[in-house]
């Protein structure tokens, strides 16, 4: 387990609307232990914020500095700051370890002052220096393998500048996806780095020809920090043909000159970055491949992740029923998640959530495992003893870890005392419906309740409509009023609401209880001149697809 130290204040963000990235920082201290560069650089990665994940911060710009300056150094008492820059041995470049851009740099007086022979990283001085030499936020560098007690370190949180890149089918590939992950400045194997893409879902790539090597040089490696990438060829000894981890045919090879040396212990490859051309006597050609041992540790390397699957599994088919459920009793969740067209990986689970995502509950397998692309899978739902509209959510996991996107529904939980109107389920909503984009067509999902508590004027419940394909999610916040049929067959009920959050929408809901089940919705705004103008309307009482709506008599 990685200890991270003490934080101590809360991260700032330099905001977007300031002339700021959006990111977050703060300085992190590691309570007077001795402090290396490698330790700072793994706990700022093992930490997240704000949903980014940290890294020892870049600063690539004046106006970033001063940002740095004026809320995280002033009051600091440390001697100095490290963050995310190093420089391996015999190189003559400094590299952000996050693969921004080197450019920008605020050297102290004297500085940078190790000699070229020796790995080395960077610190700024903070506040707690100035009694001695230099100036607030002056940069220098210190030995990466030193440790010391009056530092601290500097992490910034926010998107990852890169992430994953794929080599489309329709550009010639094979639809794989493809990143570099980090370990500069602390001991990588290729044992690590093997056993790290595979928890991630992926594996160590695989080069099985000229184009998809081009593609990894041209996507990948030109602006890399590393000096070499770890790559998944292996062989048992050097008397052993050359193999793929993940079985593709050994064919291709992109050797360096030079390579490989066959050297007793060289049964692991890794391919030259960029930033290994810029060392005396380093690598001859970009991508050039290397054989090494299998055990040792190394530092300033990386490796390539290739992931056959990026992309969750679908969720559709959603059936709840009954639905509307009367309160306190249960109903029978069913759906399909599929991942036959995202990557065709095995489903690893289904869940169900109905407080819109905050907490999921699990769904089963109709046929007991989950061993397949494709699943029917099913819950008990336990209706709550408040009636009103639930968003139902359904998501599937594959067994690459991609999780899918939700699919939403509407559960509707009544009290069967009184007259009033409940339903749930979806339509097919027809073009021309959805006024802003008349083409647009597709599922639309609904769900409500409507009904007079005793003695009131205006009706009570919730209406909730949402049309997927055009970003319209209708949330109704008060009622009218509300007409019911005491033969059971219909109702009308009219009030206001707010679409995706914003207010003073009208709507209008026609709900017929027979054989089919309708359902019409007018939404629209009024101008100051009382003129409507309709967002939404199906224009009839259509038939559901699924679901069902019930008239309750008094």
């Amino acid at each position: 387990m990685v200890t991270v130290g003490t934080s101590l204040a809360d991260p700032v963000q330099w905001r977007v609307e300031d002339g700021g990235n959006g990111h977050w920082y703060e300085i992190r201290d590691n309570g007077g232990a001795a402090l290396t560069w490698a330790s700072a650089h793994s706990m700022a990665e093992s930490l997240t914020y704000s949903g980014y994940d940290g890294h020892l911060a870049s600063i690539t710009s004046a106006a970033e500095n001063k940002f740095v300056l004026d809320n995280l150094l002033d009051d600091d008492l440390h001697r100095a700051i490290l963050i995310g820059a190093a420089r391996v041995s015999g190189g003559t470049a400094w590299q952000w370890t996050d693969g921004g851009d080197w450019g920008y740099t605020n050297w102290n007086p004297g500085e940078p002052q190790l000699p070229k022979s020796t790995d080395a990283c960077l610190a700024i001085f903070s506040n707690g220096a100035l009694n001695g030499t230099g100036f607030l936020g002056g940069w220098h560098d210190v030995d990466l393998f030193a440790a010391y007690s009056d530092y601290g370190y500097l992490i910034e949180y926010g998107p990852p500048a890169t992430g994953p890149v794929q080599w489309r089918e329709e550009d010639g590939g094979n639809g794989h996806w493809y990143e570099i992950h980090s370990s500069i400045g602390v001991g990588l194997s290729w044992e690590i780095a093997n056993a790290s893409a595979e928890s991630l879902g992926g594996h160590l790539a695989s080069i099985t020809s000229a184009d998809e090597n081009q593609f990894i040089l041209a996507n990948l490696l030109d602006d890399d920090p590393h000096t070499a990438l770890f790559i998944g060829a292996v062989r048992a000894n050097t008397a052993s043909p050359w193999q793929w981890t993940d079985g593709e045919e050994w064919g291709f090879t992109y050797w360096d000159p030079g390579e490989p040396k066959n050297n007793t212990e060289d049964t692991r490859i890794v391919i030259f970055s960029n930033y290994a051309l810029k060392i005396p006597s380093g690598a001859d050609k970009l991508g050039g491949w290397n054989d090494l041992g299998v055990s040792g540790l190394y530092y300033f390397r990386g490796y390539i992740v290739e992931y056959t699957d990026r992309e969750g599994p679908i969720a559709s088919d959603v059936v709840i029923s009954p639905n509307p459920v009367e309160a306190g009793t249960s109903a029978a969740l069913v759906a399909m998640i599929d991942d036959t067209t995202t990557g065709e990986s095995d489903i690893f689970s289904a869940e169900y959530s109905l407080d819109g995502g905050t907490t999921w509950a699990p769904m089963a397998p109709l046929d007991s495992s989950y061993d397949s692309p494709i699943e029917a899978v099913s819950a008990s739902i336990d209706a709550s003893d408040t009636p009103g509209v639930y968003e139902l959510l359904v998501r599937g996991t594959d067994s690459a870890g991609n999780v899918g996107a939700e699919q939403p529904s509407f559960l509707v939980v009544y009290d069967p005392d009184g007259g009033f109107v409940t339903g749930g389920g979806w339509i097919d909503s027809e073009p021309g419906a959805y006024r802003p984009d008349a083409t647009l067509e597709g599922k639309a999902n609904f769900g409500f309740v409507s009904k007079y508590k005793k003695g009131a004027s205006v009706p009570t419940g919730n209406t909730e409509f949402q049309f997927k394909a055009g970003g319209l999610n209708f949330h109704s916040t008060s009622y009218d009023w509300l007409v019911v049929n005491q033969n059971g067959s219909n109702a009308q009920f009219k009030g206001v609401g707010t679409i995706n959050g914003l207010p003073n929408f009208k709507f209008m809901l026609w709900a017929g209880d027979g054989d089919p089940d309708t359902f019409r919705i007018k939404i629209w705004w009024e101008d100051d001149a009382e003129v409507e103008h309709v967002i939404y309307d199906n224009n009839m009482e259509q038939p559901i697809g699924a679901g069902s709506i019930v008239v309750h008599t008094k």
